[in-house]
């Protein structure tokens, strides 16, 4: 099921993260139904100001932090390398690893996140 709303279009069963005040939520190949299909983008608001231009990246999957950074997973060319990226508060981007990723194995405690690659498990900080 697709909801149409304030933030655009999205799946609410495993795209929506709500840490703090920040909402995050992908946003699934606008344009579509004109022949104009657009990358899979996760968003970043913040609640407290929803005007505000949200924080966002090219991706199907990711993790949140109360500030509103976040790690992803995206695949830019859509069939190559998967890479590993993170979105800090104030929307800076950095790829932090690209290769074998293993789609769905981004995961979150604390500030630090965790994926697999290569077959073994990965970590890094999430960006102040």
């Amino acid at each position: 099921q697709r909801l149409e709303g304030v933030f655009g279009e999205f799946a609410p069963a495993d795209v929506i993260a709500l840490a703090g005040t920040r909402l995050g939520y992908v946003v699934h190949g606008l344009g579509c139904e004109r022949g104009d299909c657009r990358p899979d983008v996760v968003r970043v608001v913040d609640l407290r100001r929803p005007s505000a231009a949200p924080a966002q990246a090219l991706a199907t999957s990711f993790v949140l932090a109360s500030d509103g950074a976040f790690a992803a997973l995206t695949q830019p060319d859509g069939g190559g390398a998967i890479r590993v990226l993170t979105v800090a508060a104030d929307h800076r981007t950095t790829v932090v690893a690209s290769g074998a990723v293993t789609p769905g194995s981004l995961a979150l405690a604390g500030r630090t996140f965790y994926w697999t690659q290569d077959g073994a498990p990965r970590s890094a900080v999430l960006p102040g």
